[in-house]
């Protein structure tokens, strides 16, 4: 059986961004529901899940790494849809472990969504927040987790009851879990 951090993002000491909002939709209640839910699904398989929401993102790696974590997943919900747009797993370009976690990922997204992407991230282009958030990890398997956008008008019901994000997020780290 595995440690899992799941880091609830936007919480915590996060550099003043609070998250996205659509009307009465706020990212970090629908991150917090999602992710108890897959945290209560992974700990029903035996699986040990730590919850990472307070201090800085680097204090959180840090937890991971002495936890011995098989994999950390920074979750979140997405804002400005445009047609087009679909849900994404960033990783970090070439590290340990972290492609197949995204892949993993992706695919439930897409079977959630009926699509996905998967970004690799770098420090000097337009995914370097994303990169910044998954560098710190080293050896543990790390992605940013972002499966919908908050105002999608396809994505409203699965933010207003986000239980079915939760299932594919434990889903996708169960398949990743298989792999090692």
């Amino acid at each position: 059986m595995a440690v899992i951090v799941l880091d609830l993002g936007h919480t915590g000491r996060t550099g003043g961004r609070p998250g996205a909002t659509s009307g009465a939709l706020r990212e970090s209640s629908i991150v917090r529901r999602y992710v108890a839910h897959a945290a209560d699904m992974l700990e029903s398989r035996g699986h040990t899940v730590e919850l990472a929401g307070a201090g800085s993102y680097r204090s959180r790696q840090a937890a991971a790494k002495r936890a011995g974590a098989a994999a950390w997943v920074s979750c979140h919900v997405n804002a400005g849809w445009k047609e087009g747009y679909r849900g994404a797993v960033f990783v970090e370009k070439h590290a340990l472990g972290g492609d197949r976690l995204a892949q993993c990922l992706a695919d439930e997204i897409r079977e959630l969504t009926g699509s996905s992407r998967i970004w690799q991230t770098t420090p000097d282009d337009w995914t370097r927040n994303a990169h910044g958030l998954i560098s710190g990890t080293g050896s543990i398997p790390a992605v940013v987790y972002e499966p919908v956008f908050i105002d999608s008008p396809d994505h409203e019901h699965l933010c207003e009851a986000p239980e079915q994000i939760g299932d594919a997020l434990a889903c996708g780290l169960i398949a990743f879990l298989a792999t090692l």
